[in-house]
């Protein structure tokens, strides 16, 4: 098990989150139930502040969900994270490539001209790969 938590763990710090986020979401991901904020502490060992924050951030990425369960509020980890692959592509789109190839035109060598000839074709791949997830999203 602990094997699997630090794989998911090295994964969700790969894809952009924080330490703290990553070490809650792997721990949420391989305990075999629900956790509340005072068993989330105990396993991680971080501070009530850090907890809530780095939950507040993996329930914005949809990667963990808070139920009410027996009267408490406890968190369990949502396993399907493609959509932490998706946003990141998405801003790797929006934040690197796009700003490269809208510099096209101003290039001032041939390095540069290469650099946004390849951020165009990185782009337009991510695009297909947008375009294959959502038919699988609708179930085409």
């Amino acid at each position: 098990m602990d094997e699997i938590k630090n794989l998911l763990k090295k994964l969700m710090l790969f894809l952009g989150l924080d330490e703290a986020s990553s070490t809650i979401y792997s721990t949420l991901a391989v305990s075999e139930k629900p956790l509340t904020i005072k068993e989330i502490i105990d396993k991680t060992n971080y501070s009530i502040a850090r907890v809530y924050a780095s939950l507040g951030k993996l329930i914005k990425e949809d990667l963990v969900e808070k139920i009410r369960q027996n009267g408490s509020i406890k968190f369990i980890a949502n396993i399907n994270f493609i959509n932490v692959f998706e946003n990141r592509r998405k801003e790797i789109m929006d934040n690197f490539l796009k700003p490269l190839i809208d510099y096209s035109g101003r290039e001032e060598n041939e390095s540069i001209k290469e650099i946004i000839e390849y951020a165009k074709k990185i782009y337009d791949y991510f695009k297909i790969v947008n375009e294959k997830s959502e038919n699988v999203k609708k179930g085409r």
